[in-house]
Parts: C-alpha cells; structure tokens; sequence
C-alpha cells in the first residue's frame, strides 16, 4: 500500500469514529438513620457536622442512602467513590465507611480512615467492593455505612462528618439511528419502504421503539418490527393511495420529509426519509 494513501486514511479514521465519553455524577445523600447525632449534617458541605462520642468498648454507626443517582438501566458502572469529609477531636479517632447494594442486607470491605484532627477529605475507592449495576445505585438498594471507633489507648475521642457525597463513572447507553435509502420517489398507490437501523455505541443494549408522527396526508405508515434492542433492522412503509385505489382519499402529490423517532431508556434520537409522491 501506498506510504502517502496510508497517512492520509489513519488521519480520516478519527473524523468517522464515534466517541464514546464516560459520564460522571457526584451526588449527596438525602436521608440518613443511626447513632450519630444530627446525621443529616453530613448531608451537605457546610459548616454543619454530625458528630457521635465512642469509647473503647462501643463503636457508633449510621447509614446515608437516598442518593437519587440516574445512570439508566443500560449504563455500565465504570467507578464508585465516597468522599468522607472528617475529623476526630483526638487521633484515636477513626472512621470506617462500607457500602452496600442490596438496601444493607450484606456490605462490602471495610475502609479506615482517620487519626485526624483537622477536617480531611477521604476519597475512598469502593469500586471492586460490588459488581455494580444502575440497580444497586438505586434509592432503594444503595447505602453507605460509617462507623466511628477508637483506635489504640488514651481519652475517648469525638468523631465528626461534614460530608459524604458520592461519585459515579459510567458508561451509559447510547445508539445511532439511521434510514437507508434517506430518500424514495413513489407514485400514488404505490408505496416505498426504508431500512431504519438503530446502532449501539455504548452501554448495555435496552429496548428502544421507533413511531413517526408526520405520515404523509391519506397514506399509511407502518413498521415491521417497532420495538428491538441495538443493533437492529426495522422496515420502514410508506403505503399511499390513489383514486384508481378506489378511494377518493388520494395521498397529495408532493414531497414529505418524514421524521422517524427512537426512545429507550431516556435516550431519543430521530431520523429523516424524505419521500416525493407523483
């Protein structure tokens, strides 16, 4: 192959590629319940703090969960971190924070962190803890446990949290719409049809369905699959009528662009077959 023609199609290969870009949301929680006092501080990044006092013998745990993440049942979760925002009024003071993907009936590993006593940030790497889905990270089934104890002799110390949002990288579904041929010349009472082809670029695939809802004036509109799950083929018909049809409901002679529509999983996209009647 030539040198030059080589160069010249790796440098062209970028313009034509689809890039696929991970998303991400850092998302405080809404609710907690538990033995600290005033949890809820820990809601928000301010001057607040829930605080809880331990001793040797007793640890003091609280749970946050609400935390309203919308990845899309088709995203696939790249990275799960928590941030803790904490502090103990003595460096026996330490902070264990678990997840949990099932509403707390089991939890992952444990992570410490502490021995400090000027507010430090925490950002603790949860990922490999769970095999993470969009359910887990649902209201319903998404928790993070932190656990105040003490660490080792001397007075008993103070455990306080500013703030412990969390982060999540994912993937999330996406997919390409696209009609072949992109236009068709028919004559009245005839009728055409285009391939739609609804094309995964990233994600778990999810069902999408395709309608149109500007079908040319006295013509039908049909598919003959309206639903799948990328990548899939749908065949696109355009029946029009004329009065040889025996109907006086002729299809006006003219040129139709006909938008066809796709939506799954909170992803719309739309496509176009421009149609000319004589």
């Amino acid at each position: 192959m030539n040198k030059k023609f080589l160069i010249a199609l790796l440098l062209l290969i970028p313009i034509f590629a689809v890039i696929v870009i991970a998303a991400s949301s850092q998302r405080s929680p809404s609710a907690c319940n538990g033995q600290w006092s005033l949890c809820s501080y820990a809601n928000s990044n301010d001057l607040n703090r829930a605080s809880t006092y331990v001793n040797a013998t007793f640890n003091k745990s609280s749970r946050w969960y609400n935390y309203y993440f919308s990845t899309g049942n088709g995203a696939i979760i790249e990275n799960v971190s928590v941030r803790a925002d904490f502090f103990a009024s003595r460096t026996n003071g330490y902070l264990n924070v678990r997840v949990s993907g099932d509403g707390g009936l089991t939890w992952g590993q444990n992570h410490i962190v502490g021995g400090n006593t000027l507010e430090q940030t925490y950002n603790i790497d949860v990922t490999n803890d769970l095999t993470w889905t969009p359910s887990k990270l649902s209201n319903a089934n998404f928790r993070v446990n932190a656990t105040c104890f003490k660490q080792g002799s001397g007075p008993n110390p103070t455990c306080n949290l500013d703030w412990i949002p969390v982060t999540v990288t994912y993937t999330p579904f996406n997919y390409t719409l696209s009609s072949n041929p992109l236009e068709a010349i028919v004559t009245q009472g005839d009728n055409s049809t285009t391939t739609v082809t609804a094309s995964l670029i990233s994600g778990n695939t999810q069902n999408v369905f395709l309608w149109t809802n500007n079908c040319p004036t006295n013509a039908i509109c049909t598919f003959n699959s309206s639903n799948g799950y990328p990548t899939f083929n749908s065949d696109f018909k355009v029946q029009t009528y004329s009065d040889q049809n025996g109907t006086l409901n002729m299809t006006p002679v003219g040129n139709y662009n006909i938008v066809i529509w796709g939506y799954g999983d909170g992803v719309s996209k739309n496509t176009n077959f421009n149609l000319t009647v004589v």
